[in-house]
């Protein structure tokens, strides 16, 4: 069973079970933030070695949450963990931005312009930028995926405080979403994998218009949610993540591509410590 099926059968399951048991149906170029201190240097920290994942808490005193933290990320969608929530389905209105982006040494990240936003739940949060992770960070049920994508939005009335919309891609050479990724795509991400390693972003020209681009994954019927952190330091923690549930094909040769330059850029999961994993939908099965 491909990944993305296996993702769309996990999600069954977890809906199913949800239902048995409720019958209701930040940061510089380093971090996953927006804001960083100005002038400040940050201590070097990486995906392997004496500054990866297990040791992030000890680089810095800022960054204890990354080890004394209870409500980190990202974790394993099982469905041992999960519920059906009544509450509706985010509001995502993408629109066009310019394209810039740059190399930050840990990931390749784009800045996007004003215009596109997230409201849910009684609040609205602003899309700052959007950066790639390979593999996966976030598993089903002990699965990794080729890729995720993390576009993270800034709360308007509080712009410390995050909500992450994650899509989970696969290499596929069926229906895979063309146009995109590749030479001339919509992103220029071959442009974006050459820049040079920089904490200044590079505009590569034109623009792009993101809720056409990801028109497809933005139409999923299922979202889950969770109460997490920023998964990079200073691993703050309040961050709303809303996992779109439906895989995003990617052309095998655009992966590849990808994970020619970064590869393994995804910090393991971390314990639930008694959270819940919430569905929202939009039909309850019965």
């Amino acid at each position: 069973m491909s990944r993305p099926a296996a993702f769309a059968s996990a999600l069954l399951l977890l809906l199913s079970l949800a239902c048995a048991g409720d019958e209701k149906g930040v940061d510089t170029a380093t971090s996953e933030g927006t804001e960083g201190t100005e002038g400040t240097e940050e201590p070097t920290w990486s995906y392997e070695g004496e500054t990866g994942p297990e040791h992030w808490g000890t680089l810095s005193e800022e960054w204890s949450a990354c080890s004394e933290g209870t409500a980190q990320s990202p974790i394993d969608l099982s469905s041992l963990a999960s519920e059906l929530s009544d509450l509706p389905l985010p509001e995502i209105t993408w629109g066009e931005t310019a394209l810039s982006a740059y190399n930050s040494g840990h990931y390749i990240r784009y800045e996007v312009g004003a215009g596109s936003s997230l409201t849910w739940n009684g609040a609205t949060y602003n899309l700052k930028q959007f950066h790639f992770h390979g593999l996966s960070e976030h598993t089903v049920d002990g699965e990794r995926f080729d890729v995720e994508i993390h576009f993270v939005h800034a709360r308007a009335d509080d712009p410390n405080r995050y909500a992450v919309v994650a899509i989970l891609a696969s290499a596929s050479p069926e229906g895979a979403v063309e146009g995109v990724f590749g030479e001339g795509g919509a992103l220029l991400f071959p442009d974006a994998l050459a820049l040079p390693e920089s904490e200044t972003p590079t505009e590569l020209g034109g623009t792009v218009d993101l809720g056409l681009a990801f028109a497809d994954v933005l139409a999923t019927p299922t979202i889950g949610t969770y109460t997490g952190s920023l998964t990079t330091p200073p691993c703050t923690e309040g961050v709303e993540f809303l996992i779109l549930g439906t895989v995003m094909p990617m052309v095998p040769e655009e992966v590849a591509a990808f994970h020619a330059v970064y590869d393994f850029n995804y910090r393991p999961v971390q314990d639930l410590n008694g959270r819940t994993f919430h569905l929202m939908t939009e039909s309850v099965p019965d």
